[in-house]
């Protein structure tokens, strides 16, 4: 599978690329969110929440698991992050989150890369890299988001009105 790259400059352009693909990807999806600490998840899936018009504060689910929030018009995203399970596929299970996946909402999921053997192949991928990763010299606070070849790669103009908007 032959990923696109996208380069954001700052944590602002990462949310602005996922309030993008909130009005692209449709439910029921689940996507899949890898990067090395501190790489942007947790800015773009504040984003998307806002893409999907949550309006609540989206924190990440670190320590929780799973936050849930609930659009006003739209499905419910489902949070999650993987990284602290001890053992990843039977906590997994165990704590209902395959059947929580399988309904009609939206899952986002970090660390996915620790339950891979049992994820759908029809979730959508993206990964964040700091530039150093692939060996480019690009400014601090850049990062390079894979794409997943199933999603059209965002025209600069719509990537500009996503952050317009998120700026309001």
């Amino acid at each position: 599978m032959k990923e696109k790259l996208i380069q954001v400059n700052s944590p602002l352009e990462t949310a602005a690329l996922g309030a993008y693909l909130a009005g692209v990807i449709e439910a029921p999806a689940i996507i899949l969110l890898s990067g090395d600490l501190g790489a942007g998840k947790t800015h773009f899936a504040q984003g998307f929440a806002r893409g999907l018009g949550i309006s609540e504060a989206i924190t990440s689910p670190s320590f929780s698991l799973l936050n849930r929030y609930r659009s006003a018009a739209g499905p419910e995203l489902l949070h999650f992050d993987v990284y602290r399970l001890e053992d990843p596929y039977t906590e997994w299970e165990m704590l209902g989150f395959s059947e929580l996946i399988e309904g009609q909402d939206i899952a986002l999921i970090e660390w996915p890369e620790r339950i891979a053997e049992i994820l759908p192949e029809t979730a959508y991928a993206l990964k964040i890299h700091y530039p150093r990763e692939l060996n480019l010299d690009l400014p601090l606070d850049s990062r390079l988001i894979e794409l997943d070849q199933r999603l059209a790669q965002p025209s600069a103009e719509a990537l500009a009105a996503a952050k317009a908007k998120l700026e309001e």
